[in-house]
């Protein structure tokens, strides 16, 4: 099944980023994830413009709005990245601490030794947490771009 959104332009400012010529704006952005749930349907987009734009702006529109999907899933990527080195991170700290537990249950000080089992805890369940909402949000967002990148953009 195929995602149709449609987009009306009414001048040149409405679509571009202020400070970026190449990039669409974040709220065009923002509308056109929202309008796009399904990430398994392939997705088009169909750009009016309500005012008399040229040839070059229409020829442009089409790869700005590719450049801003790609520079976005890069972004999206990078925080991946960073999730998942952290998630490694929270990880090794997890299993130290309740090594350090079982250390200080061993040698009987029991005050001390809980301390670190509360910490190991909390280190795992803020990885389990990254991993399983946090990266999953992620990944449902860089599948949105990785097929609004292939879309079909039309200019009518």
């Amino acid at each position: 099944m195929e995602r149709i959104i449609e987009i009306d332009l009414d001048s040149k400012y409405e679509y571009i980023n202020k400070y970026d010529d190449n990039r669409i704006n974040d709220s065009l952005l923002e509308y056109i994830l929202n309008s796009y749930d399904d990430v398994k349907d392939d997705v088009s987009l169909y750009i009016k413009f309500n005012y008399d734009a040229s040839d070059d702006v229409k020829d442009n529109v089409s790869l700005v709005f590719r450049s801003s999907f790609e520079k976005s899933l890069l972004n999206v990527e990078k925080d991946l990245k960073r999730l998942r080195v952290r998630n490694f991170i929270l990880m090794f700290w997890g299993f130290l601490f309740l090594v350090i537990y079982c250390l200080l249950e061993r040698f009987n000080i029991f005050l001390f030794s809980e301390l670190f089992l509360v910490i190991s805890w909390v280190a795992f369940w803020e990885m389990t947490e990254g991993f399983l909402f946090n990266a999953r949000k992620m990944l449902t967002i860089r599948r949105k771009y990785q097929k609004l990148l292939v879309s079909k953009i039309a200019i009518i």
